[in-house]
């Protein structure tokens, strides 16, 4: 009789395994085709950011690069405005194996210092961005599950829940993706025991550029509901899967500052 009852439990989960992997595989594959096309690929580009909040508006401006190497992310930025953060420099390694490498030099000391993985989800430079924000998402990074369809900028689009199983700043986000190719139009971040957004980033489909199959947005806006603060983030001189060197992307160019390629100074 127990070999029965658990033969028959067996059948059961096999079988709801089953209706269920359709479902998963859907998700999965939106999900990973939404990523390809936004993160997928080597990028150089200028961005401005303009933080505004009740003390009025705060502007930052980055060159900022972007590669694949061996597999993993590495990302470069340097500060070019205002004057008191010129100089100032960024390098993002990923880590496939472990958190995620970030270096930061600050011209005045001198010397280069490590973002500590719990500073992940700190506010970038007093703007509604993270150092989070910064990185490359992964499919397999999440527990994914499909929240439904709904209408975002007059589109038609999937609703995919995004559970990180890394540490992270939120608990979820929910990422709206259009039906018609995969461009993710909004993005909303969760904590624990809140029902509403702590976050949204949204990205109109007026300022996205679609070239090589890929799609890479020229402006979006981060409103952060706790502070009630918003920043806009522009993106110009945008080149993709441009040739760039490797050593572009160590703590030893991060020091001496060499130039980003393709952008004047």
């Amino acid at each position: 009789m127990r070999w029965f009852i658990f033969t028959l439990l067996i059948i059961g989960f096999a079988e709801s395994d089953s209706q269920a992997e359709p479902a998963l595989k859907k998700e999965v594959e939106l999900l990973q085709g939404a990523f390809d096309r936004r993160f997928n690929f080597d990028l150089v580009q200028v961005v401005e950011l303009y933080a505004h909040s009740e003390m009025g508006e705060l502007r930052r401006t980055l060159q900022m690069a972007t590669k694949r190497i061996g597999g993993s992310l590495h990302g470069l930025a340097h500060f070019m405005a205002p004057a008191e953060l010129r100089g100032t420099r960024l390098l993002m390694i990923e880590r496939l194996d472990r958190n995620d490498d970030f270096f930061i030099y600050v011209p005045t000391l001198k010397k280069k210092r490590r973002v500590s993985s719990a500073q992940r989800a700190d506010v970038f430079m007093g703007t509604d961005l993270t150092y989070e924000d910064f990185e490359r998402r992964y499919v397999e990074d999440y527990d994914v599950s499909l929240a439904g369809s709904t209408i975002i900028q007059d589109e038609d689009v999937y609703a995919i829940r995004c559970a990180p199983r890394y540490e992270s700043g939120h608990e979820y986000a929910v990422y709206y993706v259009a039906k018609s190719d995969q461009a993710i139009l909004e993005v909303r971040y969760f904590r624990a025991k809140r029902d509403e957004p702590v976050k949204v980033q949204r990205i109109s489909r007026e300022k996205m550029m679609i070239r090589d199959g890929y799609i890479v947005p020229t402006e979006f806006w981060v409103e952060n509901m706790l502070r009630g603060t918003k920043t806009e983030v522009r993106f110009s001189e945008i080149r993709i899967n441009p040739v760039l060197g490797d050593s572009l992307f160590s703590t030893s160019a991060l020091e001496v500052g060499r130039r980003i390629p393709y952008l004047e100074r």
